[in-house]
């Protein structure tokens, strides 16, 4: 049973959910738990999106480790690296990416070797002439030293 999951992912044959720290791959057919992607151990993982048959993923941050996104092969259990998330993220304005309820109500978007945390609702001034405040629609950040995907 799943009691919280911020994140699923829809593969040809699997779901895949995060529970605790990992992933968790359920069969479609049975609802069977298949496998786990075992995240390091206080560095959760969240599912993004499928790229053929692997499982992108972004793994947060831990004491002196940068966030990073990587792929996820569900036939060999293997992780490569993607892209690397270095120093501190902020994004206070786009929300944490890695509190529950901030992965569901912001977007995480992995495209072309670039990650974008990015808010997905804006909300303008109540009366007609008043200014609105400046902020932060989405931030982003790319690796030209890894392979793209």
């Amino acid at each position: 049973m799943v009691e919280t999951c911020s994140t699923i992912v829809v593969g040809k044959e699997r779901l895949y959910i995060t529970t605790d720290d990992d992933i968790v791959a359920y069969d479609l057919g049975t609802g069977q738990t298949v496998f786990k992607f075992d995240s390091i151990p206080g560095r959760r993982m969240y599912p993004l999106r499928m790229s053929g048959g692997e499982l992108i993923a972004y793994r947060e941050s831990g004491n002196l480790s940068p966030a990073a996104v990587v792929s996820l092969d569900p036939l060999s259990r293997k992780e490569t690296l993607l892209l690397l998330i270095g120093g501190t993220l902020d994004l206070v304005d786009v929300g944490d990416p890695t509190e529950d309820d901030v992965i569901y109500e912001h977007g995480i978007i992995y495209e072309h070797g670039r990650i974008y945390f990015a808010t997905e609702a804006l909300y303008g001034p109540g009366d007609k002439g008043e200014v609105g405040e400046e902020t932060t629609v989405a931030i982003g950040y790319e690796s030209v030293a890894l392979s793209r995907r």
